[in-house]
This record gives C-alpha cells, structure tokens and sequence, in this order.
C-alpha cells in the first residue's frame, strides 16, 4: 500500500546544511524561523486558534533521507544502533517530529524558537503541544542513559582567552554550541567535522570558525580560535551562505586587530 501525502508548508530558516543543525529542537539556535502554511488552501484560518499554546509539534518530511538499513550510527554512540531506537532522520520513512517554542502568528507565518530543521523543509502537520498528554517525566531513555550529560571539564588557555571573549561576543550561538559539543564528545565522529591533529590535539569546523584544542582524560582545553581560509569563505560566499556569517568574522577580525592596537 502506497500513503501520499502533501506538505502544508515550508521551513524558511537561515540553516542551510545538517551541519548547522543542534542535534535536537532544544538546543538553543538564534535564527528567526518561520513556517509558511501554504496559500488557497484556508491554512490561515487552520492556524487561528494556535496563538495561546506556547509550544508546537511540528511533523516535517526530511527529503533525501531514506535508508533502508536497519542499524544506523547515531551522534550519541560509537556503534551501530537499530534505527528506530535512534533520533536519526535517516529512516525507511524519513519523517520527524519537533516540539518548538510557538513565538507569533503573522498570515500564513508561524514563527517558532529553537529548531532543528533545515530551509525549506517540508512540513506534514502542526499540532499544540499538551504537557498533560505529551510530557512523560519518570520515561526511561534506553542506550542514552549516561550519555546525554557533560562528560569533560572544558578551559582556555590564558593565551587564548581573549579571542574566546571575542567569539562569545560577535557569535554567541556558535560559542555554545561549541561549548556544548566538547564537554559532551569531543572526539571525531563522522557526525562532527573534528579531524585529530597529533596525539592530543584537535581542530574543530563549526560554519567559518576553526577551534583548535586539546583533549586529556576528561580535560578538554582551547588553544586557539581562528577563521577559515579566504578560500573556505569565498567558496562559503559562492554557496550562498547567509551574511550574518561574514558579518561575524569582520567583527571578530576588527575587534581582535583593535585589541592588538590598543
């Protein structure tokens, strides 16, 4: 038996590729996303009633996803785990569902906080999300027991310290996620763009911004933060990357030059 379904709309977000994305809808992401509910349709009048729920689900359809194998390697392990005791979008049914922070309703646009889909996704269907029916506190989390908390302690060099209040000033979003990612793993994964650089050390791409580190133990230390090459940035410009990007390695180039100059 063949399901066809038709979305009701479309993600438009500034997050252009998966590895833009937190692992999870929870994860703070400073983007302004909207949905639009699609036009002739009477959308406007479906979505009228959603402005008093401060959370939403959202059932969207991750094209080019599918996957017909039964184990799949999940971000939060190191083997293989059976695909439908995972999170992972790739799936016989490449459908997802994410509880989002309802911010406002424009016409057909439904703003939303924190997110973990892509631009342009396509969206199945919206529901208000109910803490009575949907929030189950004493469920048990299988395999992921143990590995959803910090696991590393994480410093900065005295050296380093202040590029690393630089970037937590001009891209604050990138600083915790990137504070987030290494006290919980910070070891490559084919998930992470991490490559080792010698025995203790690591350099981590997050967007246009290279962080070199050292890992001893459960002791994660920041040796520097750089910016991509002037060729990554030209190619990133080419790919159509959004421009606060760039807005945010000028900031950071200016304020590191007029620290050197001061």
């Amino acid at each position: 038996m063949n399901i066809l379904f038709s979305p009701i709309g479309y993600i438009h977000t500034s997050s252009l590729s998966k590895y833009e994305l937190p692992r999870q809808a929870t994860i703070p992401v400073n983007t302004k996303t909207y949905i639009e509910v699609l036009p002739q349709r009477n959308y406007e009048q479906a979505i009228e009633d959603l402005c008093g729920f401060s959370h939403i689900w959202i059932i969207a359809y991750f094209e080019g996803n599918e996957l017909n194998k039964p184990k799949i390697l999940s971000p939060l392990s190191r083997e293989k785990k059976g695909v439908f005791a995972t999170r992972s979008p790739h799936r016989p049914n490449p459908i997802g569902i994410s509880a989002v922070p309802l911010v406002s309703i424009e016409g057909r646009k439904i703003f939303i906080g924190t997110n973990d889909l892509l631009d342009g996704t396509p969206i199945l269907d919206i529901k208000p999300y109910l803490p009575h029916a949907d929030s189950i506190p004493d469920a048990t989390i299988g395999w992921m027991e143990g590995l959803l908390g910090n696991h590393c302690t994480l410093s900065v060099t005295e050296e380093c310290s202040q590029h690393w209040e630089v970037f937590a000033d001009v891209s604050p979003e990138n600083h915790q996620y990137v504070i987030e990612l290494l006290q919980k793993d910070p070891l490559p994964h084919p998930y992470r763009r991490i490559r080792q650089i010698d025995e203790d050390r690591y350099l981590i791409a997050v967007k246009l911004w290279r962080i070199l580190y050292e890992v001893k133990h459960d002791s994660v230390t920041i040796l520097s933060i750089d910016v991509a090459s002037e060729y990554d940035i030209d190619q990133a410009k080419c790919q159509g990357y959004p421009t606060q990007y760039f807005e945010e390695i000028r900031l950071f180039q200016e304020k590191i030059l007029l620290s050197k100059n001061s």
